[in-house]
């Protein structure tokens, strides 16, 4: 039986042609060291970082700082605020960031700085009116996610960082979910730091990055040697450089494209969706990236859901993958305002670019069987 893989969210399968091209690769040396081998790796190293720069729509001196992916990204942007004059300026901070941001809560308190939360309704809404009110010369931070991974919800980063930039506060988002999702231009975005995850987009698992706007810096989290424009100390991965510089420039040259695609995919899906179970709940915002759909069954538990689609061949998730093992209930739903009932009923689909029509169709089948299955209810 050929498996369906539905959980790009979690991690998206290796780019097109990604295990030829770095099997094409020379092995790379230490890009630290000073002979000819190591130069070579550093000379690729930076030509990669200045390509996925021009791609990400950052400028000449903007910096990209390479990590082991997207939880060390957001960690380095919080750790720099422990070692500034920081204590008592507040934090903002969205009730639905990924688990690597709220659960840095307690250590931001620790170090005498206020978290502000920044409410979402159920159906993606953040008041701006009522953001715009919290801006003022108390806060050091605002950290709202561009999309989130459990609803797919868009959220209005670029309104939101130019009130920000208005009363000069620092700006981040966490665009893990968002790269190979949308369209993605650092310098139109008018925030100060973006962090991305590899393996989000069709590079390896192990590294990811932090862009940095020119005006802004960060004090490094590890210390060491000077890697990293000595702002991330240790030997860098290159090869999962490699393999985020090209999974990278693939998705960017087809995102126009593939967009269009998946919003197809995700229409046709929710159409046949409709007829087949209408007692299902679709989680959906007025924006939403076509590739993550948030599906509710009410009185159903969605962890059952998910291990019976997985015995049937499709892997799906219930809530994110970060913290999906541990939980009985999605904490995003819950801060939504979602009752437990629908928290603990949802599964998580998400799709990308080797996700076919037939597959969608077949997806479909198997949720229609399990949720028979599991109820005892027959169409």
């Amino acid at each position: 039986m050929k498996r369906l893989y539905f959980d790009y969210s979690a991690s998206a399968p290796p780019s097109p042609g990604l295990g030829a091209f770095l099997a094409s690769l020379e092995s790379f040396k230490n890009p630290s060291s000073l002979h000819q081998e190591g130069q070579k790796a550093r000379a690729f190293l930076e030509s990669t970082r200045k390509e996925m720069k021009d791609l990400l729509g950052a400028k000449p001196r903007d910096k990209l700082i390479f990590t082991s992916g997207g939880t060390e990204a957001n960690n380095l942007v919080f750790a720099s605020l422990w070692h500034q004059e920081c204590v008592g300026k507040k934090v903002i901070i969205s009730t639905v960031e990924h688990a690597s941001i709220l659960s840095l809560i307690p250590v931001i308190e620790s170090h005498g700085l206020i978290p502000v939360f920044l409410p979402v309704t159920a159906n993606g809404v953040i008041d701006l009116d009522y953001y715009q009110s919290l801006l003022d010369d108390a806060v050091a931070l605002v950290s709202v996610m561009l999309v989130n991974n459990e609803t797919g919800f868009i959220f209005p980063i670029k309104e939101m960082a130019r009130m920000a930039q208005e009363k000069n506060i620092p700006f981040h988002t966490d665009a893990t979910q968002a790269m190979g999702k949308l369209v993605f231009d650092f310098s139109d975005l008018c925030v100060d730091y973006v962090s991305w995850s590899a393996h989000k987009f069709g590079g390896l698992i192990g590294v990811g990055g932090l862009l940095v706007r020119e005006t802004c810096d960060v004090i490094p989290l590890l210390w060491g040697g000077p890697q990293e424009d000595a702002k991330r100390a240790g030997t860098e991965n290159m090869m999962g450089i490699a393999s985020a510089g090209y999974a990278l420039k693939n998705v960017c040259n087809n995102v126009d494209s593939e967009l269009e695609r998946q919003q197809k995919l995700r229409e046709f899906f929710l159409e046949q969706l409709a007829k087949k179970l209408p007692h299902c709940l679709v989680i959906q915002a007025e924006q939403n990236v076509p590739s993550i759909v948030s599906l509710a069954f009410p009185g159903v538990d969605g962890k059952l859901m998910a291990t019976n689609l997985d015995l049937e061949g499709v892997a799906v998730s219930f809530g994110s993958a970060c913290s999906s093992g541990a939980l009985n209930k999605s904490p995003v739903l819950s801060v939504l305002g979602f009752s437990d009932d629908i928290a603990q009923g949802t599964i998580r689909i998400s799709f990308g670019s080797e996700t076919t029509q037939a597959a969608m169709s077949t997806l479909l089948e198997k949720i229609t069987l399990v949720y028979q299955r599991i109820t005892g209810e027959v169409s």
